[in-house]
């Protein structure tokens, strides 16, 4: 596996036209073999159990948009292996490709199997529900949408993992919408919850940073970090490493932009 760290200004993401002329982004992509299969969950050749995907779900077009209104899960082997990557794609945009698409997927991590909800452009992660922190979980991963609206990732014994904490807000579907945001709405279409407020390591077109938010892009066997960060007087790029946090390029709105180069 490699990973690759992209910066700068009025870069686009590798083809993909939804992801140019950004100010600044950070792209954290995983390199891996694996093919596609539309709703339904990918294995690896090296998988020794047979797997499956559970997937119960009614999917509608409306625009560029697929709703999502009951759940789906995709269980976990018994035996670890490196190479395994099951995803269950849960819906995509009818626009035309590259695509946006949704699923809940379960990759191997340090000895462990982690849960989480993913939005790919094409074959590109540009969202994950565990990129800050992983959701370990032993035989299953399945995403719920809840009667009272609340998003969850449940595991083992239905522990909880993550979830979007929509409960009692009117929600009645999940969508994608054709700029890569994932939503949750009520009845009126109002956006109760959404991806782009929670960014990882990619930034979309309309996409958009407030004040103490940031992009982090963790490199493969490394503790160190970069990240992009937004501030109340300046912008700057950080390369973080335990308690030591280091800026080596930043810009406010009294000062031309600086470098630090050592």
């Amino acid at each position: 596996m490699k990973a690759h760290i992209l910066f700068g200004s009025g870069l686009e993401l590798g083809k993909f036209q939804h992801a140019r002329q950004l100010f600044f982004f950070f792209v954290l992509s995983i390199t891996s073999s694996w093919k596609t299969i539309p709703f339904c969950q990918e294995k690896s050749k090296a998988s020794t159990k047979s797997e499956s995907s559970d997937l119960a779900i009614f999917l509608s077009a409306a625009k560029h948009t697929f709703t999502l209104t009951i759940a789906s899960q995709v269980e976990v082997p018994s035996e670890y292996s490196v190479e395994l990557l099951g995803r269950a794609f849960l819906m995509e945009t009818n626009q035309m490709e590259p695509s946006f698409r949704v699923a809940v997927s379960v990759e191997p991590v340090i000895g462990k199997y982690s849960c989480s909800l993913q939005v790919f452009l094409g074959d590109v992660k540009v969202w994950n529900s565990g990129h800050y922190s992983h959701f370990y979980t032993s035989d299953k991963c399945a995403l719920e949408l809840t009667k009272d609206g609340d998003l969850r990732l449940k595991g083992s014994n239905d522990r909880i993992g993550w979830r979007t904490g929509t409960s009692g807000q009117g929600v009645e579907r999940l969508e994608i919408l054709k700029t890569g945001n994932l939503v949750l709405v009520d009845a009126l279409n109002r956006i109760k919850w959404q991806s782009f407020n929670f960014p990882t390591d990619v930034m979309l077109w309309g996409q958009r940073l407030n004040v103490a938010t940031r992009l982090t892009s963790f490199p493969t066997n490394s503790t160190a970090f970069y990240s992009f960060e937004i501030q109340h007087s300046k912008i700057a790029l950080y390369l973080s490493s335990g308690k030591w946090n280091y800026s080596y390029w930043e810009v406010s709105a009294y000062q031309e932009q600086k470098h630090h180069i050592y």
